[in-house]
């Protein structure tokens, strides 16, 4: 079984802030999408999830990002899966430029969700199906949670923020694309 899984991509217009450099927003699409494609390819994408009222949810990810990637570049996502625990998979990517060179390193962790009460469900049910790369990371840790600022600080900056139809996904619930955008209009 192969564990790899590429796709290649070409940033557009649409996808790049005020410096013509590919938003954050739109990295954390093209992992969403890369991954949905690696999964589906095993017959545990969407559809196959369905049948079982079950879907996938990221739970945590870690981007390092080497270099900003421009306008009109062309670049490869390499995904990998690898070992899961008892309710948490893992999946860890490369981003690369025409050349070869990694310009990003992610490593995230997933939960699949039962449809009707939201509770994570265990992934020996799906293990045996999926191959896994216990061997090679592009961080060298699990993701880690974010830490929040000490009491004295500002907590929250933002007032609360109210859930969009737009905000939803093929889920029904908050992209986890959106979590970001949400972060991002908070700065200054």
């Amino acid at each position: 079984m192969q564990n790899r899984y590429i796709d290649s991509y070409t940033i557009g217009s649409y996808q790049v802030d005020f410096k013509r450099e590919l938003s954050p927003i739109s990295l954390f699409m093209f992992l969403q999408e890369t991954a949905w494609r690696h999964v589906n390819s095993y017959q545990l994408g969407w559809k196959q999830m369905q049948s079982k009222n079950q879907f996938w949810v990221l739970s945590k990810m870690e981007v390092k990002i080497l270099r900003p990637i421009n306008w009109e570049e062309h670049i490869q996502v390499e995904t990998w899966g690898k070992k899961p625990e008892l309710l948490t998979a893992y999946r860890d990517f490369l981003l690369y430029d025409e050349n070869q060179n990694v310009i990003v390193k992610a490593t995230s962790s997933w939960h699949i969700l039962d449809v009707d009460n939201r509770r994570p469900m265990k992934m020996n049910e799906f293990a045996h199906q999926f191959p896994i790369d216990i061997e090679n990371h592009a961080l060298p840790t699990k993701p880690r949670s974010l830490v929040m600022p000490n009491d004295d600080a500002n907590i929250l900056l933002g007032q609360p923020r109210k859930v969009y139809p737009s905000d939803i996904d093929v889920n029904n619930h908050v992209n986890n694309t959106q979590y970001i955008r949400w972060a991002l209009d908070e700065l200054d």
